[in-house]
């Protein structure tokens, strides 16, 4: 006879690997599958459970009150109530009661205590019932009453593992609120750069959150004094006698230099990158080799 045994979270797989050992001393006829231990390196996980699932005869799904909810969980449920019937689909739970069952597809299911030792042994009657070769009941009952005190000490021990509280979903109008929000900050973000805009004349998108470590006065001014501002700081920072050719690009402007002209470019890295956030333009500093692009940095 085929037990499927279904877990999800730590909690519970400690449990299904402990019933899946415990239950074979109860009948050696039992096959409990358990994904933990039953499914071979360079199996197909999903096709051997698969399988499982349509060749078991009775179901047993641990669970928690952290997991009871959990998708798997409840889909491997009902595929072995479709398989064989509802009344051979046990849920065994460990860390609740009945009454602790959420509304939901596993509290259709009749449930087994786990801390119940009646419960259990109903359980266990159930399945040897379903085997093939069943056990004589006195035998049965000399097993379990043998066995149960090791039962019931491991799950103890699982009870009292810690396992992590599963998250409230968001409220659909929470998540809307703060796109709201969010979208809010974003227009006035853009408002206060449109505003630097109009102030450089430049078509570059800049910020003014940034405060330079240059000591230039660059708001306000026009776009020929921004010219004028930019290409005393690069000859400054990158050395007038290195730069070959300077020229205005689409969003910015283009430095030609020798080698000596890149390295410094290079350790002037963070002055070249808040030069380019003041004034609102991407500098791009090449030597034909390895070009260096400094872009406006935007707050958030």
């Amino acid at each position: 006879m085929k037990l499927f045994i279904s877990w999800s979270g730590d909690k519970a797989r400690q449990c299904a690997l402990v019933l899946e050992d415990w239950i074979k001393k109860m009948n050696h006829t039992v096959q409990p599958f358990c994904s933990p231990t039953g499914i071979a390196k360079g199996d197909l996980a999903r096709l051997r459970i698969s399988e499982e699932l349509r060749e078991s005869d009775l179901g047993i799904v641990c669970v928690t009150r952290g997991n009871q909810m959990a998708p798997w969980l409840n889909f491997e449920a009902g595929a072995v109530s479709k398989a064989v019937s509802y009344s051979r689909v046990m849920p065994f739970l460990i860390d609740l009661r009945d009454k602790d069952l959420k509304s939901g597809p596993l509290s259709s299911y009749q449930a087994t205590d786990s801390s119940d030792r009646g419960h259990v042994w109903d359980m266990v009657k159930t399945i040897n019932g379903e085997c093939q070769s069943p056990v004589e009941p006195a035998v049965l009952r000399s097993h379990f009453d043998l066995y149960w005190g090791e039962l019931d000490e491991k799950l103890k021990k699982i009870r009292a593992m810690a396992e992590p509280v599963p998250e409230e979903p968001r409220k659909t109008p929470d998540i809307l609120n703060e796109l709201v929000r969010l979208v809010r900050d974003q227009n006035i973000r853009i408002q206060a750069l449109e505003s630097r805009l109009e102030a450089v004349g430049m078509v570059t998108s800049v910020t003014t959150a940034v405060q330079p470590d240059l000591d230039t006065p660059m708001s306000g001014v026009e776009d020929s004094a921004w010219k004028e501002e930019v290409v005393q700081w690069v000859h400054k920072i990158i050395g007038e006698r290195h730069i070959q050719e300077m020229s205005p690009a689409r969003s910015g402007i283009t430095v030609r230099c020798d080698s000596e002209g890149h390295r410094r470019a290079t350790e002037n890295y963070g002055r070249l990158q808040t030069l380019a956030t003041v004034v609102g333009a991407t500098i791009e500093v090449t030597d034909d080799l390895q070009p260096l692009v400094f872009e406006p940095q935007y707050p958030g």
